[in-house]
Parts: C-alpha cells; structure tokens; sequence
C-alpha cells in the first residue's frame, strides 16, 4: 500500500494565520529572501479563500508548499521545471484526485504566480516564467503515467526497470482527449491502484483532508 510521507505534514492551514498577524506588525519595506515562501502562503490565501472550496484550499496551500520548495534560481522561478519536480516530490503520497483539484486550479495558480511573485518585496525581484497549455496538460498526463507504474511496480525494483519510455508515452497519451486530460480514464486507471494508507503519526486534519480527496469522482 502507498504510505503517507513528509508531505502530508508540510502545510498547516493554521500558520496562515498567525504569519498574517505577524505581517500586520511588520512595517518593513522589504522582506528577507528566506521569507518569500511565508509571504506567498499568506497572499495567496487571502486573495484565493473566498473562490476555493475548503478542499480545494487545502490542496492547493500544501501544493504551493512543495512547489516553492523545487526553487533552485535566485531570482527566475522556472515553471516548466519546478512543476515537474514538484508532481514527483508528491509521487502517490496523495490519491489521483490531488491532481485532478490541481491541474482544474492551475490556470488561476498560474495568474496567481505571473501577478504575485514579481511583487514580493523583495531587494532583488523575482521573474516567473510560464507555460502553455499543452505543455500544462503534457506535464500531469505524462506524471499520472509514471505515477502509475511506480504505484504497481515500485516494490519490485526489477520490473520497474523493464518498464520502457513506450510504455509510459503510450498510458500518458491515454491520459489525453481533446488536448486535456481526460480524468474519467484516469479515474478507471487508478481504480486499481491501492488506496494511500495514512500511518497513526500523522495528524487528524491530514487524515480528513485524505478523505474527502478520495471522495471526490469525476
């Protein structure tokens, strides 16, 4: 069974809000590099909250979590790059429905980055690149393929590695209709894959938000 791992763990809803208390005292005009994942997490719930279902909040809070982690540039944020990274660092810790509630948020997250990021102030501004929408589709179709296959054959290293670049383009091109992701064939895909086990450690809110992820169907 897939295990839950650190990830669950990166996103406390709750540091939301006492960042934003701190930031109401803070009157400085700039803010220290070290400080830019805090100062987003805090934009983006105050601009997204109203919009996003709680679910969906969640999600999208540990997402951008992770995502910021993948910046390895000082001043170009490299989407094409750090989305990738970010979909492996979360792998099949989360059920496909994670994916499925962020590839439908990702446009607004995109605007978010293009709008927020160049105005962080910061000494030295940061640039955030973009990507199209068939490079966007490609992305989660091509991960969903690979997630798979690690899902069924990740505990059997040997039939991992027999596993061919074919086959992973042929489930990703599965995964594609109309040029989107066509998530009813991920559904019936994924309905073999077994469902994530959250361990006794891991807090009660993680568990719940687990849940009502595996709740959703398309």
């Amino acid at each position: 069974m897939v295990k839950q791992g650190s990830f669950a763990r990166t996103a406390k809803t709750k540091r939301v809000r006492s960042i934003k208390q701190k930031k109401q005292t803070d009157n400085s005009a700039s803010i220290d590099d070290k400080q830019i994942n805090d100062y987003l997490i805090v934009r983006y719930h105050l601009t997204q909250h109203a919009k996003q279902a709680p679910v969906v909040e969640e999600t999208m809070l540990r997402f951008f979590n992770v995502f910021m982690s993948q910046d390895e540039s000082e001043n170009v944020w490299r989407v094409d790059v750090m989305l990738p990274k970010t979909l492996v660092a979360i792998g099949n810790q989360v059920p496909w429905q994670f994916y499925y509630l962020v590839a439908n948020e990702w446009e607004r997250f995109a605007q978010f980055l293009a709008k927020e990021v160049p105005a962080v102030p910061l000494q030295v501004k940061k640039i955030v690149t973009d990507l199209t929408e068939t490079q966007t589709v490609e992305i989660f179709a091509k991960h969903l393929a690979l997630n798979w296959f690690i899902s069924q054959f990740g505990a059997d290293q040997a039939k991992l590695t027999q596993i061919t670049e074919a086959q992973v383009q042929a489930l990703q091109e599965s995964f594609i209709a109309e040029e989107k992701v066509a998530w009813d064939k991920v559904a019936i895909v994924y309905s073999q894959v077994e469902k994530v086990v959250v361990g006794n450690e891991t807090d009660d809110k993680t568990k719940q938000w687990i849940a009502d992820l595996e709740k959703i169907n398309i």
